[in-house]
């Protein structure tokens, strides 16, 4: 079985120029990248958008510019709107709601939404179900019905425990909470290649 590991890229917008070159490198040369790497999406925020939490973006390129390229390859395009103080009323942003209209038509590939706020996770859920949503990696789950939430809507947990020693020891515990419908692995850094490829 051959495992592929793909690569998430930042700079959907700024670095709009740097991926118009290597996307056609990366396509037509794949003897010089790993045959075991794959480009999974590129994300961003673009410029201005209040959705994005502040997020300093640039590029002048226009949102359907960059999806041109991102479709042309095959590649999701992933919005990252991290803001997580968004109240009701931003969710009418007619900036943030165009792009969101944009990205939801179908084209080569699914785009999705890194998201974190949960105000605007059921916004997007409700008004561009064709977008596949992703839970911001900022996100700090502090309360179990908070991770019991993300798991129901389909979403990935990651527990960082610090001592090896009583990782596993932790990880049946967690099991034990969350019962056998939810798959629980460990993996940490004194782990040979092949036991964390299992």
């Amino acid at each position: 079985m051959k495992h592929t590991a793909c690569y998430h890229l930042p700079g959907l917008f700024e670095f709009y120029e740097l991926y118009r070159l290597f996307l056609p490198l990366f396509r037509e040369h794949r003897e010089y990248f790993y045959d075991w790497c794959e480009i999974g999406s590129i994300y961003g925020a673009p410029p201005d958008c209040i959705w994005g939490g502040g997020r300093v973006e640039a590029g002048e390129h226009s949102p359907a510019e960059v999806l041109a390229l991102t479709q042309e390859y095959g590649i999701s395009a992933r919005l990252t709107f991290s803001n997580s103080l968004l109240r009701p009323e931003h969710l009418s942003d007619r900036k943030c709601n165009a792009v969101c209209q944009q990205f939801a038509q179908r084209g080569t590939v699914q785009n999705g939404v890194i998201v974190h706020s949960e105000l605007l996770l059921n916004y997007l859920q409700q008004h561009y179900p064709e977008l596949y949503l992703v839970s911001s990696t900022t996100k700090v789950l502090t309360e179990f019905a908070q991770l019991r939430r993300e798991l129901e809507r389909g979403g990935q947990v990651f527990y960082l425990h610090n001592r090896v020693e009583t990782i596993d020891l932790t990880a049946s515990r967690i099991q034990k909470l969350l019962g056998p419908e939810v798959r629980v692995v460990v993996g940490h850094g004194k782990m040979g290649e092949q036991e964390l490829s299992a």
